[in-house]
């Protein structure tokens, strides 16, 4: 076992694997960290359960990994493409409908399974012969030097590094460690998810439905399912959780109504906590932080991940331009450039994320009856409609240049 990276990696989730697997053709030494060991052999491809948990990828998303290669192992897995997305709140009389077929793009995004993203990421990095994978293995410290960062593993190991890149969540000790400060907002709003199934087909439809006092988002799923996530007041969790699942069903119809027919099976549910997280920065010293331990939203708009990915692309695509280059690929002025290029796509996000949910979960009549117009107006007016398409799609930030195109701009730069 090396003691010595151009880079580790700190956390083996979608965010980590999917920079792990930016970095296979660069020439550089990576070192993956994950504590939880993956399931070996014939469980990592296992059949699919109902209770599978999902993400919804954006067109833009979708770009940055055919990028990165790791696309056509994912969609070989099964993926469930959006084409449709209805936007509408409950007593209201605006509605929002985005069509892929105005955009001209085969989907507005795809509804992946977890378990098929991590299948075909970790194939790859098995692949990859520069990535050393270190797991079961948890980071207890790590600290920042002017040349190196230096990282000590539960085990008594200490590792060594131009370039850590935090990758394992919003509650990450590594991050803490490299003094990173995070600004912390609850929304007093709890995040239910199960998959469900309704009676009618979902045509490849997904909804928002606003519901007063949170949101219910339904995502089409392979096999006619749904993916819920139900945004729910803090005070309303724990009668929702304790349910049966017919009663819960009933609870559900209530809220979003009857567009997909009557909901007929729930899955297994779980509640998450909501609030938005972001570091002050996200690069200090000789370490970048990507994804969920950068940043995380209400999925309100369902651009997590999303957003995670736009983290990888950028900062894969500085990275290997250094490793073109020969350069240092934890300097000062690489980590400046990826800090730069996030900031606007981050402005955007919070912003958009935070006004809906303020703006949807406020009764005043009058800013509802503004809020109605403002759907209405989406629908009839194109010049509105594609701007936020776009965003929905994850096609309002700058793409980063991965793989083909990236040798002949790196070599550029180098001149």
């Amino acid at each position: 076992m090396n003691t010595s990276y151009d880079i580790i990696i700190v956390g083996g989730g979608m965010a980590g694997a999917t920079f792990a697997c930016s970095l296979a053709h660069s020439g550089l030494s990576i070192a993956l960290i994950e504590a939880v060991a993956p399931p070996k052999g014939k469980k990592r491809n296992q059949q699919p359960g109902y209770d599978d948990r999902t993400v919804a990828l954006g067109h833009g998303s979708w770009r940055i990994l055919d990028a990165l290669g790791v696309a056509d192992g994912i969609a070989a897995g099964g993926i469930t493409p959006i084409r449709h997305i209805h936007i509408s709140e409950k007593g209201g009389f605006g509605i929002a409908r985005m069509e892929s077929e105005e955009e001209r793009v085969a989907a507005l995004g795809y509804v992946v399974e977890n378990r098929v993203i991590g299948h075909s990421l970790w194939k790859q990095l098995d692949a990859a012969p520069n990535i050393d994978i270190i797991t079961p293995a948890s980071v207890v410290d790590a600290s920042n030097y002017l040349n190196q960062v230096v990282v000590n593993l539960e085990d008594g190991r200490e590792l060594n590094t131009n370039l850590l890149v935090i990758a394992d969540g919003g509650r990450s000790a590594a991050r803490e460690k490299t003094g990173f400060q995070i600004i912390r907002k609850p929304y007093d709003q709890t995040a239910i998810v199960a998959n469900i199934t309704a009676e009618n087909g979902h045509d490849n439809t997904a909804w928002e439905r606003f519901v007063g006092d949170g949101a219910v988002a339904l995502l089409p799923m392979t096999d006619q399912r749904y993916s819920l996530v139900w945004s729910v007041p803090g005070s309303r969790v724990d009668y929702l959780m304790n349910l049966s699942d017919k009663a819960f069903l009933r609870e559900l119809q209530e809220a979003f109504g009857d567009r997909c027919g009557q909901f007929t099976k729930a899955g297994k549910r779980a509640a998450y906590p909501l609030a938005l997280e972001q570091a002050h920065t996200p690069a200090n010293g000789r370490t970048a932080l990507i994804g969920n331990a950068s940043w995380s939203m209400h999925p309100v708009a369902g651009q997590g991940f999303n957003r995670g990915l736009r983290d990888v692309g950028a900062l894969a695509e500085l990275v290997n331009e250094a490793a073109l280059c020969g350069e240092d690929p934890g300097s000062a002025h690489l980590l400046k450039t990826y800090i730069k290029r996030r900031a606007a796509d981050d402005r955007i996000m919070t912003t958009y994320t935070d006004s809906l949910v303020k703006t949807f979960t406020t009764p005043f009549p009058p800013l509802k009856l503004a809020r109605n117009l403002g759907l209405a107006s989406v629908s009839m007016l194109p010049c509105l409609r594609h701007p936020l398409t776009a965003l929905s799609m994850g096609e309002h930030a700058r793409l980063p240049r991965l793989r083909k195109h990236l040798p002949d701009v790196a070599l550029k730069h180098c001149s």
